[in-house]
């Protein structure tokens, strides 16, 4: 049932997920490493999710920029078996591979720590991009840049407007992914 709901999300009217390894060259191995558990966590959690609520439906999950022999794909099929999961991965950007995957894509958002915008209520069906970007020095703007770069719209989580001005608004790609 889990694999068949996922697979389902991406030729409905539901929102979309893709995670984006295009800024894996900003990472060292040790980020690489701990952005391929992020990637698993996402995975499992949803599935559990899935599997514990019948009635819940997840969003549809693709990975883009993921050459089969690159780092994080090569860890991640290591580590996670991804070959088994139903996840569309493709080597090509996010845009070019989440029109591939999905006929609907009315719109595609970066979701960005750094954008000057929030997202606004609950999620529309369109495709949501998360920067697959693990950095523990913290390089600001990378995934604002990329979706300027790219043309698509970007936002950031409402953290400020529902907790408050907080020291550190950044969150990993598999918190992002579950929220």
């Amino acid at each position: 049932r889990v694999k068949e709901c996922m697979r389902q999300a991406w030729s409905s009217n539901r929102p979309c997920l893709v995670i984006d390894f295009s800024l894996d060259g900003l990472m060292c191995p040790r980020e690489r490493a701990s952005l391929s558990t992020q990637v698993v966590n996402s995975y499992a959690q949803i599935v559990k999710r899935c599997s514990s609520n019948p009635d819940w439906q997840p969003l549809g999950l693709g990975l883009s920029r993921a050459p089969p022999d690159g780092d994080i794909m090569q860890r991640l099929t290591s580590a996670g078996g991804i070959d088994n999961w139903p996840v569309p991965h493709s080597s090509d950007s996010f845009e070019i591979a989440a029109r591939t995957w999905w006929d609907f894509a009315p719109f595609i958002c970066m979701l960005s720590p750094d954008a000057d915008e929030p997202l606004d209520g609950e999620l529309l069906p369109g495709v949501y991009v998360i920067g697959g970007l693990c950095d523990y020095r913290r390089v600001t703007n990378a995934t604002r840049d990329l979706a300027e770069m790219r043309g698509v719209r970007c936002r950031r989580l409402p953290i400020r407007e529902n907790l408050g001005k907080i020291s550190v608004e950044i969150l990993t790609v598999d918190q992002v992914a579950i929220t």
